[in-house]
């Protein structure tokens, strides 16, 4: 199931959404899921995001600042989106 919501995120984010689905296309059914702090994305934290992705699922991240994560044996995309992207 791949999951897009943009309540509250600014369209840069929403940018970044539709051209990493874009980008992966290729790749047979991986979902693009969002974290938000705020609340309006999936997640609310990067690690829950990863332990409910599968392989090559793409995890976008907006600005924001969030506990640490580990990617342990599956292959992620994690892209940071937002003006304060570092």
């Amino acid at each position: 199931m791949t999951s897009f919501r943009f309540r509250g995120v600014r369209s840069n984010f929403a940018v970044c959404v539709l051209a990493a689905s874009a980008w992966i296309a290729p790749s047979a059914a991986a979902d693009v899921w969002t974290v938000v702090p705020n609340g309006s994305g999936d997640f609310v934290q990067i690690q829950a995001a990863i332990d409910a992705a599968a392989d090559g699922d793409v995890i976008l991240v907006s600005p924001g600042t969030y506990a640490g994560f580990a990617i342990e044996e599956k292959s992620v995309w994690v892209l940071a989106s937002g003006a304060s992207v570092t």
